[in-house]
């Protein structure tokens, strides 16, 4: 996995693939196992959006927040 921190990425021109709840119904928050931002390394993702980008080979996981799709 490579963070954008370690590699130049396109800030823009990103595809949503999926968006998909990792709590299960009745987790509690204590229980959940939260994702990292693939991006941008920030913890606790419930919510995670499976984005690609044509000149990027690897499929990412990040969160609805991430700064390197803010722009």
């Amino acid at each position: 996995m490579k963070r954008c921190d370690q590699i130049v990425i396109p800030y823009k021109g990103w595809i949503l693939l999926t968006v998909f709840d990792i709590r299960e119904d009745g987790q509690s928050s204590d229980d959940t196992n939260y994702e990292t931002w693939m991006m941008c390394g920030k913890e606790r993702i419930r919510f995670v959006h499976d984005v690609e980008h044509l000149s990027v080979d690897q499929e990412y996981h990040v969160g609805c927040q991430c700064n390197i799709l803010a722009s």
